[in-house]
């Protein structure tokens, strides 16, 4: 019994890496415009922007660094070397240009996503927390803002919260498919997390439905169905996940501790391994790709 008692303690960490995987919202960003001298703030952050589309980040911190030199009250150079340092995940750095950046226009609502990301990867999850919320009171359909805020209560084991956060965003008009399956996938997560295995199992389901190649979706319901006694369904979802990241290691784990109903008596030596080799990578929120 062993080996499903350290599956048990480990398994729900891989689940919730795998499911807070998300697709990041691009915009167009201003086409760099050839300068042979830039001079203004204005001539530095078009070449950042244009550096910023090619990920140059060198040149884009670089270059937004030029523009703030030459107008430190220039928000939009703020805002966008605050990205670029995301993107880096640099977040000591990205948090002051974040901060910045709101400070000087804060009417943007879009920059209010990235601080908040910031925030949440340096573990200050109630400030987190208080960025989605002025950006509810600036826009209260914006899903991400929702999304994110449910993230944050998560990661503070606020898991009620955190479905009725899943629940608003889920509720913000007609979304993408792919973001449907990330939240749905979340939510179960969260149900996962409060033992309501049926609820999980229904958001993986339909997580499943929008985006049937969900590795995230079919590796959490592996869990569960796992937790009730299910391991042929169990099994099939685990070496579906296989199938689709044939080097994911963790669905190995899982599946090699109960290929067939005979490890309930003899456990196979990959559960003896300690599992502090598969760590979970540190969830993300959505952000703002935008170049201002």
């Amino acid at each position: 019994m062993r080996c499903f008692e350290k599956l048990n303690k480990t398994v729900l960490g891989f689940g919730i890496a795998v499911a807070l995987t998300i697709l990041l919202l691009s915009e167009p960003a201003l086409a760099a415009q050839k300068s042979d001298s830039p001079t203004s703030a204005k001539d530095f952050l078009r070449l950042g922007v244009g550096a910023l589309r090619q990920n140059n980040y060198p040149a884009v911190i670089e270059n937004f660094t030029q523009a703030i030199q030459r107008d430190k009250q220039y928000a939009p150079a703020y805002a966008n070397r605050c990205l670029a340092h995301l993107q880096q995940d640099n977040n000591q750095s990205a948090e002051p240009n974040c901060t910045q950046a709101l400070q000087l226009n804060p009417d943007n609502t879009e920059a209010y996503l990235n601080p908040g990301l910031a925030r949440y990867r340096l573990g200050e999850y109630q400030q987190a927390i208080a960025d989605c919320n002025a950006l509810v009171k600036l826009k209260p359909d914006e899903f991400r803002a929702y999304y994110n805020r449910g993230l944050a209560h998560a990661a503070l084991g606020q898991y009620e919260q955190a479905i009725a956060d899943y629940n608003q965003s889920l509720h913000q008009g007609s979304l993408p498919e792919p973001n449907l399956a990330m939240i749905h996938n979340n939510r179960g997560v969260a149900q996962l997390k409060l033992n309501h295995l049926q609820n999980a199992i229904s958001d993986f389901n339909q997580a499943l439905q929008f985006h049937a190649a969900n590795v995230g979706a079919l590796y959490n319901r592996g869990h569960v169905f796992r937790q009730q006694g299910d391991y042929t369904s169990a099994l099939q979802d685990f070496t579906q996940v296989i199938q689709l990241v044939p080097n994911y290691a963790p669905a190995y784990f899982n599946r090699g501790c109960f290929v067939t109903n005979k490890v309930l008596q003899q456990r196979s030596r990959i559960c003896e391994k300690q599992p502090n080799a598969f760590m979970p990578k540190e969830p993300r929120m959505l952000i703002s790709e935008r170049a201002y």
